[in-house]
């Protein structure tokens, strides 16, 4: 018996398990061509699956622990309902096509593969995952990735890649809960960027990989309250920006690879890491904010601002050819740590340099223009490495050596 072509179906699970699984092979898996295909679940624990073969496919599972798989379809909207729902979808490569997943009420698993023009992820309330392997549509117009995790302790990792003409638009917003994000972003077009978290300590981990120093890569990173942790690493991308914004917590941030860099602290007592890669000509802006901060400098132009609170400026190497700048250093209540390279070095004010090496010095400038802190390192007499720091007096006190 060969399936009938019909305009559009509806399949509805009123009975068993076994029962719905039976009608959906039938009619889906075994090559029915449906205009649009609808599935719907019980309040039990379902089990719903399709493939190739619809234009499009909506699964409504209502409540229950439902396992739901589909492959392919131009338009694909799953609804889980209540309950800890599995979701799979391999989408394929639809252009101008949509994919919207909704996991509902309840600790649910969604997994994604393929590419399309637009996919929206939703976890519901819960504890949710989300596990991407995704990519922007192939054609040369913008392609989104949205996904919503509400509140609840959910987790977001795996990979995405633009497409290979068009620029991908990608929106992460986690809620409330203790989060964690661990992505991969291949880059052959521009991407953009923003995740915002809610109240709750989160890790995120974002590591561009570009295939093109000329390609854009820009993120932006707005960290809810709690004691967060970030680590941004651009790659090899010379073009965009990426500014990571902190709030009310005790937060580490630490951005590595290529570009223009903001690191935010806001309120709280927070580490902030600049680490990009030697050679790296990019100014990094480092901003402690209110509280106790700790600004790490690193191969880039870091441009440091502590902001209030008694902070120290940590520089852990001396490193050739970029001039960092601290613009709001207070005598007597910030500190500068130079111990990572000048531990035991003698602080000889405005004198000149004895040639004996290890041995650090000031040069006043102009009225209201930065002190220059030099030193020679390895005592010929030359200075091996200079800092501009904002202050009206600058003494050995404000030193750790």
């Amino acid at each position: 018996m060969q399936p009938r072509r019909i305009a559009s179906g509806t399949v509805n699970f009123l009975r068993s398990q076994r029962y719905f699984k039976a009608i959906l092979e039938w009619h889906i898996l075994r090559g029915m061509k449906l205009a649009e295909v609808t599935l719907s679940g019980t309040t039990g624990n379902d089990t719903l699956t399709g493939s190739y073969g619809a234009d499009a496919i909506a699964v409504l599972a209502l409540a229950g622990d439902d396992l739901i798989y589909i492959v392919g379809t131009d338009v694909l909207d799953i609804d889980g309902g209540d309950g800890n729902d599995t979701i799979g979808a391999m989408l394929g490569d639809n252009i101008g096509s949509l994919a919207e997943i909704l996991g509902g009420a309840g600790d649910d698993l969604l997994a994604v593969s393929g590419a399309r023009q637009e996919i929206r992820l939703n976890g519901g309330t819960g504890n949710d995952s989300f596990v991407l392997d995704a990519q922007g549509a192939s054609g040369d117009q913008s392609s989104i990735l949205t996904i919503d995790g509400g509140d609840g302790d959910d987790i977001a990792i795996g990979q995405i890649q633009t497409g290979a003409e068009g620029a991908l638009n990608t929106t992460l917003d986690m809620g409330a809960g203790d989060d964690l994000i661990d992505l991969r972003i291949g880059l052959s077009q521009t991407h953009n960027l923003l995740t915002l978290t809610g109240a709750g300590d989160d890790v995120v981990r974002l590591a561009f990989e570009v295939s093109a120093t000329a390609v854009e890569a820009n993120a932006d990173l707005r960290l809810g309250e709690g004691d967060d942790f970030a680590a941004i690493g651009k790659g090899n991308a010379s073009a965009g920006t990426i500014t990571v914004l902190g709030q009310a917590g005790d937060d580490v941030l630490r951005g590595t690879g290529g570009g223009p860099l903001t690191l935010s602290g806001g309120a709280g007592h927070d580490r902030l890491v600049s680490a990009l890669g030697q050679g790296t000509e990019s100014i990094v802006s480092l901003k402690g904010g209110v509280g106790q901060d700790v600004l790490v400098a690193g191969h880039a132009v870091d441009m440091m601002e502590g902001g209030t609170g008694a902070d120290v400026f940590v520089f852990a190497k001396a490193f050739q050819g970029a001039v960092d700048s601290i613009t709001d250093f207070r005598h007597g209540v910030d500190q500068i740590d130079l111990s990572g390279f000048m531990d035991g070095a003698d602080f000889i004010g405005s004198a000149k340099f004895s040639g004996d090496g290890a041995e650090l010095r000031i040069v006043a400038g102009k009225a209201g223009s930065p002190i220059s802190l030099i030193a020679d390192v390895n005592g010929d007499g030359k200075a091996d490495w200079k800092i501009y720091v904002q202050t009206n007096m600058l003494t050995a006190g404000d030193l750790i050596l």
